[in-house]
């Protein structure tokens, strides 16, 4: 009795055979060696498979990769993702959840929704040395915006 994947070669040699419109002696004719039409339809029976070096050659012949031959069939079901997830009640429920974290977030705690560190729940990080407590910047003079250089000018 002829293997899954014996009777699928077979199956796969003969549907793009004909879809090349070929005949069983022209791919046969195709095929370096000794091939002939009654091999090519033992091939197609799965009454035996052609050697690895042959079944390059038939991929090649009929313009298919090899993989073409002995990939399984891809599995023409949808998964139920829904089903997968639990009852309708289950998904209410979860997004339920999610649209009163997502106000949470938006709200922020006590009216600070705009500090990141706030909404996070991580805890803020320690200021560096030398800038002021508040998060505002301190005002500053003319000539702490122009810069060192720029007050050396004017005094010179």
């Amino acid at each position: 009795m002829a293997s899954e994947l014996q009777l699928r070669i077979g199956q796969r040699i003969k549907a793009r055979r004909e879809e090349q419109d070929l005949t069983q002696r022209e791919l046969a004719e195709l095929i370096p060696g000794k091939s002939d039409g009654n091999q090519v339809s033992g091939w197609e029976r799965g009454e035996h498979r052609p050697s690895d070096a042959t079944l390059e050659h038939i991929a090649f012949a009929l313009e298919v990769d090899v993989s073409y031959f002995m990939a399984p069939e891809p599995s023409s079901e949808i998964p139920d993702v829904m089903g997968a997830l639990g009852d309708g009640d289950r998904l209410r429920r979860i997004e339920h959840k999610l649209d009163e974290l997502l106000d949470l977030l938006r709200e922020g705690p006590e009216g600070d929704a705009a500090d990141p560190a706030a909404t996070s729940g991580m805890p803020r990080p320690p200021r560096p040395p030398g800038l002021p407590p508040s998060d505002e910047a301190p005002e500053r003079t003319d000539d702490e915006d122009l810069g060192e250089g720029a007050r050396r000018e004017d005094a010179g």
